[in-house]
């Protein structure tokens, strides 16, 4: 707003060079054995793994799985944001500018929040809490008509998608044995990237048939939905015990 776009893309390039050259001050780690290359049985056998676990586990694949379907269908969403914004809602590139960077210094106050109370924050309080709003954020943002409504849904996704990354992963980290954590994040990768496309051709073709605030409003609802059932699903009592409180200050440093 108070500069030319290319400058803002200079400034955005020069803070990925001091990102390289801090990154260059990290210490190197010896490599203790050699890593074999990676074979087709070895891809069958962790497949074969991580199903076991699936099914031992069922309820800690329950929440990821869920987990991963919210964020692949807020991607999609975001995937038709700048279309959303100027056709249905009607705002300017410059007025869509101004709404990025106010989700951004969102997004940082909620990390600086979960950072700075970590040890008060309980895993159930960031998940529930952090889906709540997000998915609430996305609704004002499918039925926004306004800048300021706009405006409103876009501070809570990005303050609250700091609570809910964090109880995400932290509880993930604390129920996915060590050694099973690169392969179940690896396999289940590869079918939210699938389920990911999905959603995203999903939206835009509905998008091309249908008026797109309906095809919005539609993934906005059903993102509330995944995200009840996984709400619902932490706050249940015979779950206690997958809910650590002792490693929310690990996962945040």
């Amino acid at each position: 707003m108070v500069a030319t776009p290319g400058i803002a893309i200079w400034i955005n390039a020069m803070s990925f060079l001091v990102s390289g050259l801090l990154l260059l001050t990290l210490p190197s780690v010896p490599r203790t054995s050699v890593v074999p290359k990676l074979q087709l049985a070895d891809l069958a056998t962790d497949w074969r793994t991580v199903s076991r676990f699936s099914r031992t586990e069922r309820f800690v694949s329950l929440i990821y799985i869920l987990g991963l379907l919210t964020m692949s269908l807020a991607l999609a969403l975001d995937a038709q944001e700048v279309v959303f914004l100027q056709t249905a809602v009607g705002l300017t590139t410059t007025d869509y500018g101004l709404l990025i960077s106010i989700t951004g210094i969102g997004s940082v106050l909620g990390g600086l929040t979960v950072a700075r109370f970590a040890n008060r924050l309980s895993l159930k309080t960031l998940l529930v809490s952090g889906y709540l709003f997000v998915a609430l954020g996305y609704l004002i943002y499918a039925t926004a008509d306004s800048f300021l409504i706009v405006t409103i849904g876009f501070l809570l996704l990005g303050f609250f998608n700091a609570f809910a990354g964090t109880g995400f992963l932290t509880f993930y980290q604390n129920n996915v044995p060590g050694e099973l954590i690169g392969r179940f994040t690896s396999l289940y990768g590869l079918g939210q990237s699938v389920v990911q496309i999905v959603f995203i051709l999903a939206i835009g073709f509905t998008g091309d048939l249908l008026p797109l605030r309906f095809s919005i409003v539609s993934a906005a609802v059903l993102l509330a939905a995944l995200s009840l059932v996984l709400m619902v699903s932490v706050l249940r009592p015979n779950k206690r015990a997958f809910f650590h409180e002792d490693q929310i200050t690990k996962q945040i440093s």
